[in-house]
């Protein structure tokens, strides 16, 4: 991917792969994570928190921001937090891995494209 452009990726799951309940769905998503990252673009996974969990984290050469509990996480991100924190994050594009409850990124995203 020489000289193609590098994008600002925002991946949005309920869990991390480090989640104490992870399963296939996360590891998955790992993958794929890890793999745009050898790309070389930036990528940030917004998911939910669990006990002993900081609010954020460096995984995997990944940044990874934890809000709310597996209960909550959906509730969190139609917040100001949320909508504070794509404001002064500028990402090329949203990627919503849904897992049992939608998201309804596109709703809440602006521009930018899911």
């Amino acid at each position: 991917m020489t000289g193609a452009k590098k994008l600002n990726i925002l991946a949005i799951n309920w869990q991390d792969w480090k989640a104490p309940q992870k399963g296939g769905a996360e590891f998955y998503l790992k993958e794929i994570l890890l793999r745009l990252r050898e790309y070389g673009h930036n990528i940030t996974l917004l998911c939910s928190g669990y006990p002993g969990a900081s609010h954020t984290d460096q995984v995997d050469g990944i940044r990874v921001i934890r809000t709310g509990s597996r209960n909550t996480f959906n509730f969190h991100l139609y917040g100001r937090p949320i909508r504070s924190y794509l404001r002064n994050n500028s990402f090329d594009v949203i990627i919503d891995d849904l897992n049992k409850i939608p998201f309804y990124t596109p709703l809440w995203a602006g521009s930018t494209p899911v």
